[in-house]
């Protein structure tokens, strides 16, 4: 919902068509860049593995609540019109059914698209491990959020990056191939470093107070900020 939220958005832009169509994705990024600012600011001095205090939901909710209220501020879309005299094309909701008929016709006139749909699958498949396996269940309390807060960071630059890269003028076969190395020496580095990386620990025996002052966090930081790059990356080339 975010990212469709982000990118229609976007799309009612007065100069849209001056902006990269993957570099979209950096408000997707954005939201929850401020999301671990409150428990890092409220935790700043807590090193243990403790719940957040009921300030950090209030904070959400405050946070939320402001978001709701700014959102009725903006113009409908029916009434934008950009600086060329164009007006927004206001899509109408789909049924269901009308998108089971698009699936079936998009499968049937390309059916190499099937070949993309374990990279579908798997986009956010890997953020589950990355939280749960390793920022909670290794961290205490305040190196979680701050390394919620550079895993966010790093997503905005990777989709900044790749969404340029991969808007440029070269030819689109080219930029789809370079991508395919570029995504291919990505995974086998990080998510190698990952693996040499989570030899050191297991879920039965990991104690779930490190700390950003301890010896050897420097490494895990990088590691996590290379997750969110990747992660990012990775999305970009699956909308692209």
């Amino acid at each position: 919902m975010r990212i469709h939220v982000a990118n229609s958005v976007v799309l009612d832009l007065p100069n849209f068509k001056d902006i990269e169509s993957t570099s979209a994705a950096s408000p997707f990024q954005n939201s929850p860049t401020n999301r671990p600012q409150i428990p890092l600011g409220q935790n700043i001095n807590q090193r243990a593995n403790a719940n957040v205090t009921d300030g950090t939901y209030i904070g959400f909710i405050v946070l939320m609540f402001t978001g709701a209220v700014v959102a009725l501020f903006l113009c409908n879309a029916n009434s934008i019109i950009r600086s060329d005299g164009s007006r927004v094309v206001l899509m109408k909701n789909p049924s269901w059914r009308s998108e089971f008929i698009g699936l079936y016709e998009t499968i049937r006139l390309e059916p190499y698209i099937i070949l993309l749909f374990p990279m579908f699958w798997s986009s956010n498949w890997f953020t589950t491990y990355q939280f749960n396996g390793i920022n909670g269940a290794y961290f205490d309390t305040r190196t979680k959020a701050l390394n919620g807060l550079l895993y966010w960071v790093s997503q905005m630059i990777g989709a900044l990056v790749f969404g340029y890269c991969l808007d440029t003028n070269f030819r689109r076969t080219l930029r789809a191939k370079v991508a395919l190395v570029t995504m291919f020496v990505l995974t086998m580095a990080i998510w190698g470093g990952g693996y040499a990386w989570q030899l050191k620990y297991t879920r039965a025996t990991v104690q779930g107070n490190a700390d950003w002052t301890d010896s050897g966090y420097v490494g895990a930081m990088f590691l996590y900020m290379w997750y969110g790059f990747y992660d990012a990356a990775w999305q970009c080339c699956a909308y692209w």
